[in-house]
């Protein structure tokens, strides 16, 4: 993050010097035009006989004032001042001036030209007035005669608004059928052996009022299908449709019902449409259309709703602020998925983090309205809402209502109960082998240090041992950073070059060198493990070379009998090919060698003694046309022996070197060089470091958790005084005002055994 706050500043920067010399560049050029237009002012000017106004301007703004007295002012009163400038302003039209009426864009230079004569005359839609019968053929003449003629004003029509005054609901519009509670409604009175619920009335009186017989009862092939396919979305077995055809019960088809109702396919079936409404989706769509790894938790949530007969209210409270309700309810937690569950820009500029907020407010605002309350709130954003009775004002107040809600994801523990049974048998594991490792030092390595002790003093080392050399520098022509580890390793940091030459300069022994290894190591820090920085964790070294340094002289030292733990071939992917003086083919350790610990091992074709102050030279060609192929973590050993395989044994440090060398001459350890030693036992101990891996493995696993990241009703509209944030409009959008059978759960609002008992239902 600071990497990138660092470069936006710098580019700031930049911009700032680049905008003060275009201004500098742009006050030059000002003064010049400016001269010539005083210079040409003269002949631009235009006398005001040449203006285009017409002759008779006078007489048709005359006639047109007249009319518009005598007829189109009563006109657009009676008929279009309700909806556009008088109560509310709707389709952004507002007749109550002449100003108004230019500004809104509906007219042009006559009547033929004018969108609100097209829509009055009924030639375009939407229809206009829209709710009342279409202008006679007379009020329409005096409107295009009027529009012929400029439609010319002589007073406002209605009260003018002041500035800043915003449209309010009217009466009327809060009364709109929609809006209204439900009543009870008495069935007709209708007697018919086909009838089984009241629904069926209703449903017969409109088939007999349009001269139609009604099907007859579907038989138990068809109901049995059509449960399936309503309920779960799949087809019954044919062994299912035998044993309900032939079943005696009368509650057959209840019975039916129930386990279809209970089984676990009826929540995936019903949850898809309203994952629909939701616009759940499992990426984030846009150009990038990243994946949402965690989206299913939102889509897991809504099909153990349906399943679990949540009731309704719940079912919308939690989607709305389940994470303000039972912030320790993990399902809670998964139904908050649905306000960013829309589409979402991944990758923005500083510029449009502002319009990517509101972009994201009203996606949830909007969604909101039509999930819910079954209105396209979202209209209402730029302009008053053309059709619903919503003001741009009440938008932004329902917005106001997600001013905190920010985008991000959480750790979700699916199973608190499980999970801390599974975080007290972890601990139980850790601390078994943390006993383990403490008795294997207190019982076997420390009591029998001294007698190791005395034996690194009469034996000494065996010659085949690998030494570390002390790496002192790593210089790349391609830049990269590398940095050095506890082990005497060095990682390479950031991305790596395309092509690049490293050059290692180490420190040597005071003895006898004839093998040396280069070791290049695992790290979860690079691609894939590594042990390359290539995407898919390999390396390429082309060309290796290796130089006596001393002083200002170099002495070139030939190596020979390449050998390595893995090789991805045996041709131009070989530890042979390091040393064929091709810059492309060379060492690589793809085809099972990714994510492992390598090395390679040379012998010097003439073993050196080493001197004070003599160091060693290792330069790495790294050019494998596919780029980015260089060793991420690299080590350097030497041993005096020729017969060293290609190993992984840990090399022994400079500091052990020079303890054991004071071991050998007879002197006394002072407490640096016995820790030195120490810590070399307990490292070079099997059973302690295998049991310290695991424990190492463990704790960076963590314990085994289940949790994961997440992220027929009667309608109003919002009132002004209704509380802010989610918590209390989620109580307003699952109250009795916008749902007035608020204890229906999602089974029994959305099936009913009634629907499907007739052939036509």
């Amino acid at each position: 993050m600071c990497c990138v706050t660092s470069y936006v500043r710098t580019d700031r920067h930049m911009c700032y010097s680049a905008i003060a010399s275009f201004m500098t560049l742009l006050q030059g050029a000002f003064w010049t035009v400016w001269l010539v237009g005083v210079m040409c002012l003269p002949a631009m000017a235009e006398p005001p006989s040449k203006r285009f106004v017409p002759e008779d301007h006078p007489q048709r703004a005359k006639e047109g004032l007249k009319l518009f007295r005598e007829q189109v002012a009563e006109i657009l009163t009676k008929r279009c001042l309700s909806c556009h400038g008088g109560e509310a302003i709707k389709g952004d039209l507002d007749l109550s001036t002449r100003e108004k009426l230019l500004a809104s864009g509906m007219v042009g230079e006559d009547a033929a030209s004018s969108h609100l004569f097209a829509v009055a005359s009924h030639a375009e839609e939407p229809f206009m007035p829209k709710d009342g019968p279409r202008l006679s053929d007379q009020e329409l003449a005096a409107l295009g005669r009027w529009l012929d003629l400029g439609a010319p004003y002589d007073h406002p029509l209605g009260p003018e608004k002041t500035a800043g005054e915003v449209s309010s609901v009217t009466e009327k519009e809060r009364n709109y059928w929609a809006f209204r509670p439900l009543s009870h409604v008495a069935p007709p009175s209708l007697t018919d052996p086909w009838i089984r619920t009241d629904i069926d009335r209703f449903i017969l009186e409109k088939l007999r009022a349009a001269g139609i017989v009604p099907n007859p009862p579907a038989d138990r092939y068809t109901l049995i299908r059509r449960a399936y396919f309503d309920l779960i979305g799949l087809p019954p077995t044919p062994e299912e449709v035998v044993a309900f055809v032939n079943d005696p019960d009368p509650n057959a088809y209840e019975n039916l019902l129930d386990k279809l109702l209970a089984s676990p396919h009826y929540g995936e079936r019903w949850a898809r449409h309203w994952m629909d409404i939701a616009r759940f989706a499992e990426s984030h769509g846009y150009e990038q259309d990243y994946d949402r790894p965690h989206a299913y938790h939102y889509r897991d949530f809504l099909i153990r709703a349906f399943n679990e007969d949540m009731p309704y209210d719940q079912f919308v409270k939690w989607q709305v602020a389940g994470d303000e309700l039972a912030p320790d309810n993990p399902l809670a937690l998964m139904a908050t998925g649905f306000l960013g569950a829309g589409a979402f820009p991944t990758q923005l500029t500083e510029a449009e983090f502002e319009s990517a907020r509101y972009d994201e407010l009203d996606d949830m605002a909007n969604t909101l309205g039509t999930a819910i309350l079954g209105l396209t709130i979202g209209c209402a954003r730029c302009h008053e809402h053309k059709y619903d009775p919503i003001p741009v004002t009440d938008y932004y107040r329902f917005i106001a209502n997600f001013t905190t809600t920010i985008r991000s994801e959480i750790e979700l523990d699916l199973d608190p109960e499980e999970n801390q049974k599974r975080k007290e048998q972890f601990e139980q594991e850790l601390s078994h082998l943390r006993e383990q490792l403490k008795r294997i030092e207190e019982q076997e390595i420390a009591p029998g240090f001294e007698a190791w002790l005395e034996r690194l003093r009469t034996e000494g080392l065996s010659a085949q041992n690998w030494l570390l050399l002390p790496i002192g520098s790593i210089q790349s022509t391609g830049k990269s950073t590398y940095r050095r580890l506890a082990d005497g390793s060095w990682l390479a940091e950031g991305e790596a070059p395309k092509k690049e030459t490293l050059t290692i300069e180490a420190a040597l022994p005071l003895q006898r060198i004839v093998s040396l290894r280069l070791e290049t190591l695992a790290d979860p820090s690079l691609p894939r493990g590594g042990p390359g920085r290539a995407p898919n964790g390999n390396f390429a070294i082309g060309d290796v070379r290796v130089w006596l340094v001393d002083g200002d002289s170099l002495q070139p030292l030939a190596l020979c009998n390449p050998r390595a733990t893995h090789q991805q071939n045996a041709d131009s992917l070989s530890i042979a090919a390091s040393l064929d003086n091709d810059p492309i083919s060379g060492w690589a350790v793809d085809q099972g060698g990714i994510g492992k610990n390598q090395a390679a091992v040379f012998d010097l074709v003439e073993p050196i003694q080493v001197r004070e102050g003599q160091r060693l030279r290792v330069q790495l060609k790294c050019e494998h046309p596919n780029g980015q192929h260089s060793p991420g973590r690299i080590r350097l050993s030497a041993s005096g022996s020729s017969e060293m395989p290609a190993d992984l044994r840990l090399p022994i440090p400079l500091e052990v070197q020079r303890a054991i060398e004071k071991l050998a001459s007879g002197s006394a350890l002072d407490a640096a060089s016995r820790s030195s030693l120490y810590e070399w036992r307990v490292a070079t101990d099997a059973g302690y470091q295998e049991l310290k891996r695991r424990l190492e493995k463990l704790e960076k696993q963590g314990p085994p958790l289940e949790a994961d990241q997440s992220a027929g009703d009667q309608r109003r509209l919002p009132p002004h005084e209704a509380p802010c944030g989610r918590t209390g409009l989620s109580a307003f959008l699952s109250s009795d005002v916008c749902f007035a059978s608020r204890r229906r759960t999602s089974k029994e609002a959305g099936c009913r055994a009634g629907l499907f008992a007739s052939a036509d239902a």
